[in-house]
């Protein structure tokens, strides 16, 4: 008789469902490739890098019956590529929230998007990148509170668009001034 020891779910293995062409009934084979870089002048060899689905080397549509429509599998996909904030490259808005840098950091260390934690109070976050943790049981990368560094990239922003900010206060008065007249203002001049 066979046992199973049942553990706790790992994110990487719900992805894995969810990326499986096989619970749509389709067959395939060469959904992946090796890549080979030089790195301080060796090969190196990485595996399991994702090919686009019209690459694939074999692909039998109703090879079996699936617990899916393919319709419905490339719904899932186009859908779960929308919420991929942890993927490095792309345009991502963040969530919402109060973190001023939602979907705009990296990871320094492994490159992945960063994501923001609530923990206690709302009103401070922290910025983390935990994908090891979740697709491999490893301890997180990194984790810093998001107040003081929301703050001063505030402060820089505001810094650097003041100059802009005069200049179009100052355009807008000429352009207001211009459009009412001399009558006008010689009248809002006189009575102060």
């Amino acid at each position: 008789m066979t046992n199973f020891v049942w553990v706790p779910v790992r994110y990487r293995n719900v992805i894995g469902i969810l990326k499986n062409p096989f619970y749509a009934g389709v067959y395939v084979y060469g959904k992946s490739e090796k890549r080979t870089a030089i790195v301080d002048g060796r090969a190196r060899r990485s595996y399991g890098h994702g090919k686009p689905v019209g690459t694939w080397e074999v692909m039998i549509r109703d090879h079996h019956e699936g617990y899916i429509s393919w319709d419905e599998y490339e719904r899932n996909q186009q859908q779960l590529a929308l919420h991929n904030y942890g993927r490095s490259g792309g345009t991502k808005s963040g969530r919402g929230g109060k973190a001023l840098l939602s979907g705009l950091l990296t990871c320094g260390r492994c490159g992945r998007r960063l994501s923001v934690a609530y923990t206690g109070n709302p009103q401070n976050p922290v910025y983390r990148c935990y994908k090891q943790n979740l697709m491999m049981g490893l301890r997180p990368c990194m984790t810093f509170g998001g107040p003081k560094v929301d703050a001063a990239v505030a402060r820089e922003l505001l810094r650097a668009v003041e100059p802009l900010a005069l200049e179009a206060t100052s355009r807008a008065a000429i352009a207001e001034t211009q459009s009412l007249g001399p009558g006008v203002v010689s009248r809002r001049v006189a009575h102060g």
